[in-house]
């Protein structure tokens, strides 16, 4: 990507400054037409300029945008859930609500744990 926009700006100077040697080889710089000449090929200077712009404001944007995303993910990540009620209750049909229950690490439980939710 860097490469086509370094090709771009490149050729669209060196063609700006390719018309205007020409347009100074073939009208007098005292005469009025030297100045319209000269006018009308200055826009091959503002399209490197702009597109150097238009890029540097890509990468701002993309920067910024990338620096927001880490700050979301890591506060996300700093919402893990670290503890669990664990149902001391081992007969699964008598479970509810109001059964006893100890606070474990998540780490600890097993398969076929019962946690209260």
């Amino acid at each position: 990507m860097d490469v086509l926009i370094v090709i771009g700006t490149t050729s669209s100077l060196v063609y700006g400054i390719i018309l205007i040697m020409i347009g100074y080889r073939k009208v007098d710089m005292l005469s009025p037409d030297f100045h319209m000449m000269v006018h009308t090929h200055v826009h091959n200077f503002e399209t490197s300029a702009f597109i150097i712009c238009v890029v540097l404001m890509g990468k701002f944007i993309e920067t910024f945008s990338k620096m927001k995303t880490v700050d979301k993910l890591s506060e996300l990540a700093s919402l893990k859930v670290t503890k669990a009620n664990l149902v001391l209750q081992k007969n699964p049909s008598k479970i509810n609500l109001n059964c006893k229950h100890k606070e474990t690490l998540v780490e600890l439980l097993e398969i076929k744990d019962y946690v209260l939710v």
